[in-house]
């Protein structure tokens, strides 16, 4: 549909519609405790984590007599709760597997890893749309570590690292996807003396992100480094080297790239054993590549190990601190930082309501829209020791609701926000990510609903206002609302509640050549 009529069909459609759904409440921070229905001491539910909308996959390695087998819990958010459905086991681990220390998830794809002394693995499991079934073993015959981390972009592309193979580490690239087996079809390396290559991995879509938790940046060895790859027709090629403009010689653990992130043209990479107690850095991409445009501290004295985990999505970073004042054992803590104008400042500060001492919240997180969790794997609670646990959070205005389907990018895309409700404020933006580099509209709706629409679903109808027209950049579609201004001015007023959804143009999809994002219920404030 070319743009040009993009009006006409619109209205014409929208005009037809009515309401066939609830409305969604608007939670605000903590909202929920995910403890495993089977809890059981020494479990570590919670390290770590992988979110992908109102899904998530959530690793368990360890069990009740501490023999290490492990497990990985899924879980889905109905519009009110997050919910257990279920637990999936590998066919064949056994004692020391430590099954889901690695943890992956993308549409109808899971992958779950397994470093132990017997499996050295990781296992692909497919969704048939009421289970989770396990298809295939990736394994390379006892690679040392092979299964931790793990990551998918797509449906087609999982990525195993073995941070100790060989001397300096090295991630094997698989191929596949529902319904096909999974080949190696590439095996990387670091091009320098670094070790631990593939202590974290972050993909999207055609580039990847390998920090080698201990390197050499700036000629100062034990600081860390951090690989960017990119997919081309000839295979996944090493495009550059991150350091931080101020490396130093930091702990022997938790160094530069030990945890990575990505979304867009953006790179959080954490440190959290920088000497002011942790860091995360920003990198920011342009026409002459990735620059240092950040260093991220929790700007708090009660931290110690921030940077110890991070999670990206478009202009906000959220960053793990797993341990409290140094030298001491406190509840950890997950910061959230937003970047408006080209700075950034820290928006919350996410706490356990029932934080204890070695509950290590903040040792794995993941974020999606505005939901993030947050692992506390040493968590005890119904009297159980290191039980484990996960904690559910909302930031950001509004709450996701909807379906959303996978484009040719390989992942739904997912609506979030920046900014506040305020309609005095008028500071709110969305962000709707992964989404093809294609025109795209945001639109929102008195009412919410879910109806087949193009590739995916409706899930905003009455009284519509569509914004302009814009062009998503970096996989990322992106726009600040003006609340005084057409078409939302007078319309978005305090008390109001609309429901946000994403449009975008996907012709290398087929069928309808369109796709849209989730939904995001707003309620906006004076």
């Amino acid at each position: 549909m070319a743009i040009g009529r993009l009006n006409a069909a619109w209205t014409a459609l929208f005009c037809s519609l009515a309401s066939n759904a609830q409305a969604v409440s608007l939670q605000q921070l903590e909202t929920q405790k995910l403890t495993a229905a089977d809890a059981s001491t020494g479990s570590f539910l919670g390290w770590p984590i992988a979110c992908e909308r109102g899904r998530a996959l959530i690793g368990a390695w360890g069990d009740p007599d501490r023999s290490v087998v492990g497990a990985a819990y899924y879980w889905e958010h109905d519009g009110t709760a997050w919910r257990e459905i279920q637990k999936l086991v590998a066919s064949d681990a056994d004692v020391g597997d430590a099954v889901g220390v690695g943890v992956a998830l993308s549409s109808s794809i899971a992958l779950i890893g397994a470093p132990g002394a017997i499996s050295r693995a990781a296992y692909v499991f497919e969704w048939d749309g009421s289970a989770w079934n396990e298809v295939q073993k990736l394994f390379l015959g006892g690679t040392a570590d092979f299964g931790s981390p793990v990551a998918l972009s797509g449906q087609d592309h999982a990525f195993v690292a073995s941070p100790h193979d060989d001397t300096y580490g090295a991630v094997y690239v698989f191929e596949g996807g529902p319904g096909l087996p999974w080949v190696e079809t590439d095996r990387l390396l670091p091009s320098g003396p670094d070790y631990f290559f593939g202590s974290s991995l972050a993909v999207v879509g055609d580039r990847l992100v390998v920090g080698a938790g201990r390197g050499h940046c700036g000629g100062v060895s034990q600081s860390g480094i951090v690989y960017v790859f990119e997919n081309t027709e000839s295979g996944w090629v090493e495009r550059q080297k991150l350091c931080p403009d101020d490396p130093v010689r930091w702990m022997e653990f938790g160094d530069f790239g030990t945890t990575v992130a990505l979304s867009g043209e953006r790179i959080l990479v954490g440190a959290p054993g920088d000497p002011e107690t942790g860091a995360a850095y920003v990198f920011e991409r342009d026409a002459a590549g990735w620059t240092q445009t950040a260093k991220l501290l929790s700007g708090d004295a009660a931290s110690d190990l921030f940077g110890w985990s991070v999670a990206l999505v478009n202009d906000r970073a959220v960053i793990g601190d797993r341990r409290g004042p140094s030298g001491a054992i406190a509840p950890g803590a997950l910061y959230v930082l937003e970047e408006r104008g080209g700075a950034w400042s820290r928006a919350a500060k996410l706490l356990a309501s029932d934080g204890a001492e070695s509950d290590h919240l903040g040792y794995a997180l993941a974020s999606s829209g505005n939901f993030v969790l947050g692992g506390a794997p040493g968590d005890a609670h119904a009297g159980l020791i290191e039980a484990g646990s996960a904690y559910a959070f909302l930031v950001g205005v509004g709450e996701n609701y909807c379906t959303s389907t996978p484009s040719s990018m390989g992942s739904p895309a997912v609506l979030s926000s920046t900014g506040s409700a305020s309609v005095a404020a008028n500071d709110l933006r969305l962000t709707a990510t992964p989404v093809p580099n294609q025109p795209g509209i945001f639109f929102l709706g008195t009412n919410p609903v879910q109806i087949p629409f193009g590739n995916g679903f409706l899930c905003a109808a009455t009284g519509l206002v569509r914004l302009r027209v814009s062009v998503a950049r970096a996989h990322v579609l992106s726009m600040a609302l003006d609340l005084g201004a057409p078409p939302l001015a007078g319309r978005l007023v305090a008390g109001s509640r609309w429901y946000a959804q994403a449009w975008f143009r996907d012709p290398a999809a087929g069928g309808a050549f369109f796709d849209t994002s989730d939904g995001l219920s707003i309620l906006f404030e004076p």
